[in-house]
């Protein structure tokens, strides 16, 4: 993060309790790539449904002196079975409203 995370925190998805049913995949096919775009087509794109089974982690407070590095894609193997699990920001309960808007870079 660019400053300390007071808000919409990150959080991540232990893998090993997802179930393949649990992720849905949909192809997108952009009309237009960057030139230097090399990866193939169609772009596999995930997202998960909700399951009381998931185990969330979430890291409150990040510093930006703070990283986590977590695998966001793996060839070998479907998700969640790769080891490959979901992230999201999501809202704390009782975080003031005035709290400054989490800022990174991705």
């Amino acid at each position: 993060p660019l400053a300390t995370v007071e808000r919409a925190p990150l959080a991540i998805c232990d893998p090993g309790s997802m179930a393949s049913d649990d992720v849905l995949v949909y192809e997108h096919r952009p009309k237009e790539l960057p030139s230097v775009y090399l990866f193939p087509l169609p772009i596999l794109l995930t997202l998960p449904s909700s399951n009381p089974e998931h185990h969330w982690y979430y890291f409150s407070r990040m510093t930006p002196h703070e990283c986590l590095v977590f695998k966001t894609f793996d060839s070998s193997g479907s998700v969640p079975h790769n080891g490959v699990g979901v992230h999201s920001a999501f809202d704390v309960p009782g975080t003031p409203s005035d709290a400054p808007t989490r800022e990174s870079i991705e």
